[in-house]
């Protein structure tokens, strides 16, 4: 018989990769986005377990990413610090690394309902009902918000290929 623990890292295997990159589009750092999951999913496994839905966990990630945020910019603010460069998760190949980071620039220009809806639905692997109910919106709008995003980024990537050309 299964018990609380094996629940607890089927679901952080399950869907801990793709809560750390959504829980990314909304801090500074990768040590922060581990501190939104991490903190995220103890509160959530705390009120639910594996009784609750995975929109529900992605919710509590989103709402403790949102709260390291808005501490951080307080905290800039107060120090009047420049905007820390944000960190890669992974180390790729060097002859990507410029691509990775053309690519990185684009996504970070969207408008935050757009790139939330990307990550949700390419990282995260979520249906357009699933996004809409982790944020509260339609699943049409959700599926707009996508397609826009989508749309720009193939214009902003498609003109830097034509001007290296």
């Amino acid at each position: 018989m299964p018990n609380a623990t094996d629940d607890w890292q089927e679901w952080v295997r399950r869907y801990g990769p793709g809560l750390l990159v959504y829980a990314r589009q909304f801090v500074a750092s990768a040590a922060d986005a581990e501190d939104a999951l991490q903190d995220g999913f103890v509160s959530f496994w705390k009120k639910y377990g594996s009784a609750g839905s995975p929109t529900t966990l992605y919710a509590f990630v989103r709402g403790r990413a949102m709260d390291i945020r808005r501490a951080e910019r307080r905290r800039d603010r107060r120090n009047m610090e420049h905007a820390r460069s944000p960190e890669l998760i992974f180390e790729p190949a060097p002859d990507r690394l410029e691509r990775i980071r053309e690519i990185e620039a684009a996504v970070a220009m969207l408008k935050l309902p757009q790139r939330e809806v990307l990550t949700l639905k390419i990282w995260g692997g979520l249906t357009f009902e699933h996004i809409g109910r982790t944020l509260g919106i339609n699943p049409h709008t959700a599926a707009a918000r996508y397609r826009y995003a989508l749309g720009h980024l193939r214009k902003k990537l498609q003109r830097e290929i034509l001007y290296e050309q």
